[in-house]
């Protein structure tokens, strides 16, 4: 059985784990010039692309998805549910001072917070994306309901697949262990 307020615990676990994440990317020099390169250098490339072509881009209304553009997205989904899960089973099937921690709040809260602590970490590799992406839709496509409309959808696609990759994870992980 959790403890109350299991919830806020696993959101605190969270913060501190994607913290902890953060420096170590901080004080790894090359590790932070290799992560920031694909974070900050496809959305300025997008971002200069839209100037280009604002003006072609400006008013064209409503569009209809494309069959190819949903499959394109289902298989970025499922890729990142690949690379989640790889990286639960890898690195992220233990929490730091595992012992102390288990001892304090209830397993539940411990994997509640390693799924917002991935979850966080996966909103920072797409933050500039959606940054990127709400700004076109609202300039170029007068969408004032991208405002809310954009960002909502990156945090429930980051989250529906982090957590589906969580839990394939942990049971590969449980799995290996057997």
């Amino acid at each position: 059985m959790a403890e109350s307020g299991w919830a806020r615990h696993a959101l605190g676990i969270g913060l501190f784990e994607f913290r902890r994440s953060v420096r170590a990317i901080r004080r790894d020099k090359a590790r932070l010039g290799m992560t920031a390169l694909p974070v900050v250098g496809p959305p300025a490339i997008l971002t200069a692309l839209l100037a280009v072509f604002a003006s072609e881009l400006r008013g064209i209304g409503p569009l209809a998805v494309p069959n190819g553009i949903r499959g394109t997205i289902a298989l970025f989904w499922l890729f990142m549910v690949f690379i989640v899960g790889q990286r639960v089973v890898s690195a992220h099937t233990h929490i730091e001072a595992e012992s102390m921690v288990l001892t304090s709040v209830s397993a539940r809260t411990v994997a509640g917070g390693l799924v917002v602590a991935e979850t966080l970490r996966a909103l920072t590799y797409v933050g500039l994306y959606t940054v990127v992406g709400t700004a076109a839709a609202v300039l170029l496509l007068g969408s004032l309901a991208s405002l809310v409309l954009v960002p909502v959808t990156t945090v429930l696609f980051i989250a529906t697949a982090v957590v589906a990759a969580t839990a394939c994870g942990y049971a590969i992980a449980w799995l290996i262990a057997r």
